[in-house]
This record gives C-alpha cells, structure tokens and sequence, in this order.
C-alpha cells in the first residue's frame, strides 16, 4: 500500500480509494491526528529513511519517495527527523 503513497497527490490517492479528496483527509486526520499533507510527507520520509540505509544517494531517494527537488525533500527530512539525511546517511552507513 505504501507504494501508492510515493508519487502521490491527496487527489490521487483519493481516487485510488475511490472516495473523495475531503473525506479521506477526513479520515486521515480522524485516525492519526495529522493534516493527509504531513502523513503522506511522514509516509515518504519514513520510506526515504529505509532507502537510505540501502546506501542510495540522496538525491536517488528523493525522487523515489517523490519528490522533485532534493533540496525540499531535505527540508522535509530534516523537519520530520531532526537531522539531514546526509547525518542520517552517515550514521547508519
């Protein structure tokens, strides 16, 4: 399931569910407390965290997590996490 989330706008994963973009944030935010945008980024980083340890550069695992610009991944990273992924990288390699 966790793969659907990847490259995934709320839109689409909605329709993937066949419900409406409102009532899967709905549900989204009933279940973990967290706006549908910060679950899906936390889905992504957490993801993005397990490609790390397989040694992929940062830039490799941005992409695939889905996000364009490595620059806002590592934002997100770091917000999510409290360290770069580059620290991450470094300290579980």
């Amino acid at each position: 399931m966790t793969v659907l989330f990847m490259n995934s706008t709320v839109q689409s994963v909605a329709w993937g569910f066949q419900v409406s973009s409102r009532a899967l944030s709905n549900k989204i935010s009933q279940l973990t407390g967290s706006s549908t945008n910060k679950f899906l980024n936390q889905l992504r980083i957490r993801k993005a965290m397990t490609l790390i340890e397989t040694g992929l550069s940062i830039t490799d695992v941005a992409y695939r997590v889905g996000y364009n610009d490595s620059n806002y991944f590592s934002t997100k990273f770091k917000c999510i996490t409290g360290q770069s992924p580059s620290a991450y990288k470094s300290h579980t390699l």
